[in-house]
């Protein structure tokens, strides 16, 4: 939720390196794009499309974002 801005679609590229930054000493394995993007999909159940050569998280489903920080407790910045 922090690399939200507006409805801009986001790098599934930077979410894996702000995650590295964040929590990557906590794992064994290395955080990859990859890594990143299969758990968006498939423990999230958030869509990412291709772009430019580049996947991407759509941003517009706010309310399934909602949802999620809601159900894991994080502080959802409002939106603007």
């Amino acid at each position: 939720m922090s690399l939200r801005d507006d409805d801009r679609s986001i790098a599934v590229a930077e979410v894996a390196s702000a995650f590295a930054k964040r929590h990557g000493s906590d794992y064994e394995r290395p955080i990859t794009n990859r890594y990143v993007g299969s758990l968006l999909r498939r423990r999230l159940h958030l869509r990412t499309y291709k772009t430019d050569g580049v996947y991407v998280l759509a941003m517009t489903d706010s309310g399934k974002l909602a949802a999620l920080c809601q159900r894991y407790g994080v502080d959802a910045p409002m939106p603007t």
